[in-house]
C-alpha cells in the first residue's frame, strides 16, 4: 500500500494482479535472497563474524556502497513524509541485489575451496541483507523480522523492531564505483536487447561486442570490461570513441521549429544541414551551437533546430541509448556453435536436477543418447560441463529417459 496511489490520497482499485506484482518484484526476491544465503551457508557451515570486515572485490564494495546509499535515500524520503518515494529505492536495491550481485556472485558461493573470496561473498551478502531488514522493517513488518531473526548473531536484539535506524557510513560509499556499474548495466541491457531483437540466444557465445561512448563513460567501462564480456557472452569487448564504423549519422532540419525561425531560407538550410560533418553533428548532440551562412546571413542552429538520425549499417546488430552505442558481431563460427551446445547441455541438465529434486551438492552420473554433434561438443568442453552439472561419470550409449532438444540436436 505504501507504494501505491493511496499514499497520495488518490484512488486505488484493488486487484489480485497488483498484489502478485508486489509479491514477485519485492517480497519473493527479498525472501529468496535470504534462502540462497542460508542454503550455501548451511552446506559450508559458514557463520557471520561479530565484526564485518570490508571486502576488496569491486562487486562486494559496490553492493555495500548501494546499501549505504539506500539508508540515505529512504531516510530523506521518510523525513519528508514522502512514503511512496521511500519505497522506490528499496525496490531498486532488491533488483540490484538479486539480478546483479547474487547472479554475478553465484559461483563464488558454491566454490569448493574455502577461499577468502568465498568468505567475502558470504559476509557481504549477509551484511547487505541484514541492513535491508532494518530499512524495510517499517514497510514489510513480518517478513523483515523473520529474515532478521535468521541472520542475527546471538549478541543482537531478538527483533529487528528493537534496533535503531541504521547509520550511514561514508567510508563504505564509493560513488565512482556506483557510476561504473550503472554504465556497465546500461551497456549490458542494450546488448541483451540486441540479442533478443536478432534472436541470438544468451547462451550462444559471440566473437566481439563494440561499445561506443564518450571518454568519461569509456573510462568507467574499461575498468569493468570483464563483467561486460561475461554478461554479453562475448570473447572480446572493444571500446570505441566513434560509432561511425557501424552507424551512419545523418542530420536534417527540424522543419517545425527551424521553419518558423528562418522561413523562406529553409530549403537552403536543408542542403547545408544534410551535409553536416561528424564534428558539426557532435556539436549539435552536445547541445552546442553551429553557425551556418546563407546569403551572407549568419544563422545559429541549436539542438532543437536539427534532428540527428542514426541508420545501422547492413550486417550489423547495433543499438544505442542517449550515451552508449553497442554493436554485436553476429558471425558464428563452428567453435562458437560447439560452445553454445556445451552451455545448453549445462542448462538442460541443471533444469533436470531441479525437477528431480536433487540437492545442490549431489554428484550425478549422466547417460546421453544423442548425436555426434552433441558428443563432440561435450568432449571438447568436458571439464566445464562436468564441473557445472557436478557429474562424476558421463557416458554416451542407448538409453531411455528424459528427452530434450539441444540447439536442434535431439537428446
Amino acid at each position: 500500500m505504501l507504494h501505491s496511489p493511496a499514499v497520495k490520497a488518490e484512488d486505488l482499485k484493488f486487484s489480485e494482479k497488483g498484489v502478485s506484482v508486489v509479491l514477485r518484484q519485492i517480497l519473493l526476491p527479498f525472501w529468496n535472497s535470504y534462502v540462497f544465503l542460508a542454503t550455501y551457508a548451511n552446506i559450508y557451515k559458514w557463520k557471520p563474524e561479530k565484526t564485518f570486515k570490508k571486502p576488496t572485490s569491486d562487486i562486494d564494495r559496490w553492493i555495500i556502497s548501494l546499501s549505504n546509499k539506500l539508508i540515505v535515500e529512504v531516510e530523506e524520503a521518510l523525513d519528508k513524509y514522502e512514503l511512496s518515494r521511500a519505497v522506490d529505492p528499496i525496490v531498486d536495491f532488491i533488483e540490484n541485489l538479486t539480478n546483479w550481485y547474487i547472479r554475478r556472485s553465484r559461483t563464488r558461493f558454491w566454490a569448493d575451496e574455502d577461499s577468502q573470496d568465498r568468505k567475502d561473498a558470504f559476509s557481504t551478502l549477509h551484511f547487505a541483507l541484514l541492513n535491508l531488514t532494518k530499512i524495510t522493517a517499517p514497510f514489510v513488518v513480518f517478513i523483515s523480522d523473520a529474515i532478521y531473526k535468521e541472520l542475527k548473531t546471538d549478541d543482537m536484539p531478538t527483533s529487528v523492531h528493537l534496533l535503531d535506524w541504521p547509520k550511514y557510513e561514508k567510508s563504505n560509499r564509493d560513488e565512482n564505483l556506483e557510476n561504473q556499474m550503472r554504465y556497465v548495466q546500461r551497456a549490458v541491457s542494450i546488448g541483451h536487447s540486441l540479442r533478443k531483437e536478432y534472436k541470438l540466444k544468451v547462451r550462444q557465445p559471440l566473437l566481439k561486442a563494440y561499445i561506443e561512448a564518450d571518454s568519461k563513460i569509456l573510462n568507467y567501462l574499461e575498468k569493468q570490461k570483464h563483467l561486460i564480456k561475461e554478461e554479453l557472452n562475448v570473447k572480446e569487448v572493444v571500446l570505441l570513441k566513434d560509432e561511425s564504423r557501424f552507424i551512419n549519422l545523418q542530420a536534417k532540419p527540424n522543419f517545425r521549429v527551424l521553419g518558423k525561425k528562418i522561413q523562406k531560407l529553409i530549403s537552403q538550410a536543408q542542403k547545408i544541414i544534410q551535409n553536416f560533418t561528424a564534428d558539426q553533428i557532435n556539436l549539435i548532440e552536445q547541445n552546442k551551437p553551429v553557425v551556418i551562412t546563407i546569403n551572407n546571413q549568419k544563422i545559429t542552429l541549436t539542438q532543437e533546430d536539427v534532428i540527428i538520425e542514426r541508420k545501422i549499417k547492413e550486417n550489423v546488430a547495433a543499438a544505442r541509448d542517449k550515451d552508449i552505442a553497442v554493436v554485436l558481431d553476429t558471425t558464428i563460427t563452428e567453435d562458437l556453435k560447439e560452445e553454445a551446445i556445451a552451455r545448453e547441455i549445462v542448462n538442460k541438465i541443471n533444469l533436470l536436477r531441479k525437477e528431480k529434486n536433487f540437492d545442490v551438492t549431489d554428484r550425478i552420473h549422466v547417460i546421453f543418447d544423442t548425436t555426434n554433434v552433441v558428443k563432440k561438443s561435450y568432449e571438447k568442453h568436458k571439464k566445464y560441463i562436468d564441473h557445472e552439472i557436478l557429474a562424476t561419470l558421463v557416458k554416451f550409449e542407448k538409453c531411455e529417459g528424459d528427452s530434450f532438444d539441444i540447439n536442434g540436436q535431439k537428446t
